[in-house]
């Protein structure tokens, strides 16, 4: 039974990853990278079924305004500097444009719909979507 959960735990943690990264199961920390034989290729498998699948490949593009940026960058800060106990020298973040465009590309990636469901028998599967702008935290809408 352990071993079926580790096994569904794994297949939901791949389908949170990047289609294109690998993954191993190990039963101890002195296990190497390859992976035991009764485990099934997820990343195949996951591949296969996206490329089968009629999905579109690509999303538009989405604008952040630099009010949005320094916007986001003030409450990151904010939030940071209320660690306990402070940090001695707590840095100050910036925007740092190429590190957005590669989260840009990598979220390009992610797909909007549900895992196969033969991958993912024994865990549910549930998408959700954040919206507007409010004084208290994001609202959060499953679908």
């Amino acid at each position: 039974m352990m071993g079926l959960m580790r096994l569904s735990v794994l297949k939901a943690l791949v389908m949170c990853i990047a289609c294109g990264a690998s993954t191993w199961v190990g039963t101890n920390s002195t296990e190497t990278l390859s992976a035991p034989s009764n485990v099934t290729d997820i990343g195949s498998a996951l591949k296969h079924h996206l490329d089968s699948a009629n999905i579109p490949k690509t999303r538009r593009r989405r604008y952040i305004s630099q009010d949005d940026m320094i916007a986001i960058l003030d409450y990151h800060n904010k939030v940071r500097g209320k660690v306990f106990p402070p940090a001695s020298n707590m840095e100050y973040m910036v925007w740092d444009e190429n590190l957005a465009k590669s989260a840009e590309a990598w979220a390009a990636t992610c797909i909007w719909d549900h895992g196969p469901q033969y991958l993912l028998r024994f865990l549910g599967q549930n998408l959700s979507v954040r919206t507007g702008r409010t004084k208290r935290a994001y609202v959060s809408t499953p679908i």
